[in-house]
């Protein structure tokens, strides 16, 4: 009997290659001010401060304009970088990113095959227009019945509530639904506060942290064909 009607999928990380994505986009912001140097260092540090402010966004401590703009006022006090209109910074990084709809070689393939036997949706904590341009430039818009941004209702992940609005959108309940993501403190967090169960995408296989709650781990996208397959004979 198939455990699941429905599977709710997160967007960078896990369809979408957002770190070559990121990485693509900053190069060219970086190169738009005349900025030069080891840019792989310096994304580095970026992705650094990046994750640190995007963990401050999922614990409500700031919203996401000051995410945007802070981000690069930091990194240019890394750098000792001045006279730069950090706003400005932004808006070009977000428009190349807009561009950047780099899939992982198992996207399609996978959502093709999933696409016969299940509903499939979207949530993601995104910037709203920069995710809604990726998406249609990716042409993966036709899998999904249901493509949820976090910021369109000022509820970003690991919130609950965020889960059950995408569940709403999809028609289908909780019980029946499987998250894949891989971040655990708002994809593996939030869907376990939801009841939804999750299955961690871990390509790095990092150890899980104690009380880590999931019940399928992959290291790839296209994985989670069999783990279902395996399931529906069940």
């Amino acid at each position: 009997m198939r455990r699941y009607s429905a599977i709710l999928f997160d967007l960078d990380n896990t369809l979408f290659d957002y770190d070559t994505a990121s990485a693509n986009a900053l190069g060219n912001a970086l190169m738009s001010e005349g900025l030069t140097g080891d840019f792989s260092a310096i994304y580095s540090d970026y992705h650094s401060i990046n994750m640190a402010l995007w963990e401050q966004l999922e614990a409500d401590e700031i919203d996401l304009d000051t995410l945007q703009i802070r981000r690069f006022e930091q990194l240019g006090e890394l750098y000792h970088w001045r006279g730069i209109n950090w706003a400005g910074m932004s808006d070009r990084y977000l428009d190349y990113l807009s561009r950047e709809a780099v899939l992982y070689a198992d996207t399609r393939s996978t959502l093709a095959t999933l696409f016969q036997e299940y509903r499939l949706g979207v949530l993601t904590n995104g910037i709203e227009p920069v995710q809604r341009e990726r998406m249609a430039r990716s042409g993966l818009e036709t899998y999904f019945s249901a493509f949820v941004i976090s910021s369109v209702h000022g509820i970003a992940k690991p919130d609950p509530r965020i889960f059950r609005i995408a569940l709403e959108t999809m028609d289908v309940p909780a019980r029946e639904t499987l998250y894949v993501g891989d971040s655990i403190s708002s994809d593996m967090a939030g869907a376990a506060a939801a009841g939804i169960d999750f299955c961690w995408i871990n390509p790095h296989r990092q150890s899980p942290p104690s009380g880590a709650f999931f019940r399928y781990e992959i290291g790839q996208l296209r994985e989670l064909t069999a783990i279902l397959i395996s399931e529906n004979r069940k």
